[in-house]
């Protein structure tokens, strides 16, 4: 079968519970599609591997997992999984259907999110990873890509980005490891790695042990990418980036008054050495709130002073 071949077309019946509507993208091992669960009526993201990727035992084990990582957490900014099966031999997935655009394209659009957008955005990816990282679930692949962004609203009518994890299929339980290839080593070998240079830890691409510390890493990386506009690491082959992550100094922000408050939580994330680096998502969201990241800058400094006597950490630990 060709690349742009696939196994389920619009108006197919999968598993006698689900009708294909449209496919809504592919990647490089997965295809997802809008399906409607008939009875009930509801839009839903149905996910397969892609014609010949799920005939390699290695996928379809990977397939497996990232259902069975999903299925563990139950959090209102994870994609949430309602089902998982086989039809006529093809392994699927069904998840929410979630509307909205990606992150990716929300900064494409704005060049760069205020810092309250960027604040609650980033709040709510540190809220799942607390619990994911709880469950023992480390993403590895965090990108702006991955984030959906939906439209929300205040009880107050003011509108309010909600966001939405997508895509485990890369995610694995943390656990003692033995000594693996680099990813260097291994982009050299096969012409791939496993998750997005452009995000990916030092760690990760040197080949030591990875925790939930690459994760945070990411958010890092997010972070800045929001409050200024571009990667914070950058190369002309996916190469040179993953050089870049283990021997350059992260960027800092602009020396503006808005973005000064959330110098110090992207700072630890950034650090090289995952031992020394932030300790958890929620000591990360802990930075940011005693800093008033995201604040206008009189409430801002208010919520600095009042960090002082350990108010804010009491509040939110």
């Amino acid at each position: 079968m060709g690349p742009e071949e696939q196994l389920f077309a619009a108006g197919d019946v999968i598993a006698g519970r689900y009708r294909i509507e449209e496919e809504l993208g592919r990647g490089a091992y997965g295809v997802v599609f809008r399906a409607i669960q008939l009875g009930i009526g509801r839009a839903v993201a149905l996910k397969t591997l892609l014609p010949g990727v799920g005939e390699e035992a290695e996928e379809r084990q990977r397939f497996e997992r990232e259902a069975l990582l999903i299925s563990r957490l139950n959090h209102p900014n994870i994609i949430t999984l309602f089902d998982y099966g086989e039809h006529e031999g093809v392994r699927f997935m069904v998840m929410e259907y979630v509307e909205g655009k990606s992150l990716g394209d929300l900064i494409a659009e704005r060049g760069r999110l205020s810092a309250a957008a960027a604040r609650r955005i980033v709040d709510q990816m540190l809220d799942a990873l607390h619990l994911a990282h709880a469950q023992g679930v480390v993403h590895r692949d965090l990108k702006p890509e991955n984030i959906r962004i939906l439209a929300g609203e205040t009880m107050d009518g003011e509108g309010v980005e909600v966001v939405k994890i997508l895509d485990f299929g890369i995610a694995k339980i943390v656990q003692p490891q033995a000594e693996v290839p680099s990813m260097l080593d291994r982009l050299t070998e096969s012409g791939k790695a496993m998750g997005t240079p452009q995000y990916m830890s030092p760690e990760n691409i040197t080949g030591d042990p990875v925790t939930h510390k690459a994760d945070l890493y990411a958010v890092g990386l997010i972070l800045y990418e929001m409050l200024v506009g571009e990667a914070a690491f950058k190369g002309n082959t996916p190469r040179e980036v993953m050089v870049s992550h283990v021997r350059d100094d992260a960027p800092m922000l602009p020396d503006e008054e808005e973005l000064r408050p959330f110098a110090r939580a992207l700072a630890a994330s950034l650090i090289k050495q995952p031992d020394d680096r932030v300790a958890s998502a929620r000591a990360m969201r802990v930075m940011l709130e005693q800093d008033g990241a995201g604040r206008p800058a009189g409430v801002a400094l208010a919520a600095a002073e009042g960090a002082a006597d350990g108010s804010t950490m009491r509040a939110l630990v």
